[in-house]
């Protein structure tokens, strides 16, 4: 891994376990996918990078957000009608993040 890219993941961690601890503190931490309370995130859930990663978008914490493991494999490897939870996620979307194309999501 080149420096840059160290410098870069320190600070993404950084900002995630940040956003992370913020989350839990707020009773906000939940499933990004699911939006489950039932089924509670644990500590190290997935973080879902809702605008892709590029550039300055990895550090973003406005579109981070944090997801189970399985719904986040789910999302990006099975088709989206396929999954239960899909309706309530462009639900979610379009409620906590307006400004996000959810034809593109």
């Amino acid at each position: 891994m080149s420096i840059k890219r160290q410098k870069n993941y320190a600070k993404y961690v950084e900002v995630r376990e940040r956003l992370r601890q913020r989350l839990r503190r707020e009773g906000k931490y939940f499933c990004v996918f699911c939006i489950s309370t039932s089924r509670p995130l644990d500590p190290e859930a997935d973080c879902h990078h809702l605008l892709g990663r590029d550039e300055d978008l990895l550090f973003d914490e406005e579109y981070l957000s944090f997801a189970h493991g399985d719904c986040h494999h789910d999302y990006h490897n099975k088709p989206h009608d396929k999954l239960w939870w899909f309706p309530l996620f462009l639900k979610n979307i379009r409620n906590q993040w307006p400004n996000i194309d959810i034809t593109k999501v």
